[in-house]
This record gives structure tokens, sequence and C-alpha cells, in this order.
């Protein structure tokens, strides 16, 4: 819910081209696609089959079919390069706002899986950024409270890739 929220505060317009690099089951895009008004297009790039499946699911019960799936970064590549208005990440993270709900994730915890997110998420925000237009505008999202993968992240997106 807390993603798909973020994502509504986007100020998307009909017409407008988005993709949602991260995109899981396609919440986020679900959430977004009646801003467009069946008016654009939206891209969903998720690796993971199983995700992929799910969003084009949902995307159908939904009635949209204003959106492309992409499972892989090539076919995106051809379509999308420099183009997007919107692109949203939601990295993976190390999810320390779902806590209540994934107590395990406290088992896990350790500076070196700090790291590892923080490292993971520059990469998807570096291959993520090849898609924005000129103007376009990327939209990162997580599930943590830690200030490495929020408030620091953006200050390092902002410093290495002028933002």
């Amino acid at each position: 819910e807390g993603s798909q929220l973020a994502a509504l505060r986007a100020d998307i317009k009909p017409g407008q081209l988005i993709l949602d690099y991260c995109g899981g089951s396609g919440g986020k895009s679900l959430a977004v696609a009646h801003l467009l008004q069946q008016k654009g297009q939206i891209f969903v790039h998720e690796p993971r089959e199983v995700a992929l499946g799910k969003a084009k699911k949902r995307f159908a019960r939904a009635g949209i079919t204003n959106v492309q799936f992409h499972n892989n970064e090539e076919s995106l590549n051809k379509i999308g390069l420099n183009k997007m208005d919107w692109v949203i990440v939601d990295a993976p993270c190390t999810g320390t706002g779902t806590l209540r709900r994934n107590p395990d994730i406290k088992l896990k915890f350790d500076e070196e899986w700090i790291k590892r997110n923080v490292m993971l998420q520059q990469s998807i925000v570096s291959k993520a950024l090849k898609f924005l237009s000129k103007n376009g505008k990327l939209l990162y999202i997580t599930c943590s409270l830690l200030k490495q993968e929020n408030e620091e992240q953006i200050k390092h997106f902002t410093k290495t890739f002028n933002l």
C-alpha cells in the first residue's frame, strides 16, 4: 500500500510515458494507470517471470490496455531510452518499514546487509535513469526506514547523476 500511495504522489498526466522499472506484480503501475486516462503508455519492467505474469493478469482484470511488459532490458532499450516522462523505482531494500509484518527481517540485519542493499539500489537507479527523457522525473521508493536507503541515497543520486 505504501508504494502505491507514493506512486500516487507523482504528478502523472495523460499522454505521458511511465516506466515502472522494478515493476513486480504491477501494484504501482496499477495505482497510476487511471491518471493516464488510457492516453500515454505504461512500461512494466520485471525480470522475474512469476511476478511479471501476475502483473499481466492484474492489468487484464483491470481492463488496462496501454501497458507493455518487459522481462529483459534489451527489449526495453529498443523502445524506451531517453523517452520516459516518469521512471518509478521501488527498489529492493532491507524492508525495515515492514518489521511488524515481517519480524524475521531483524535476523538478517547487519551492516553488510545494509551496504549490499545500498549498492544494489545505486546500480538499479543507474540503469533506470537512462530511460528518462530530458525533463523526466525519477520516483524512488523503498519500504525502508533507514537513512542509508533513503535520504543518503537521494543525496547520492542528486550528486552523482546531476538530478
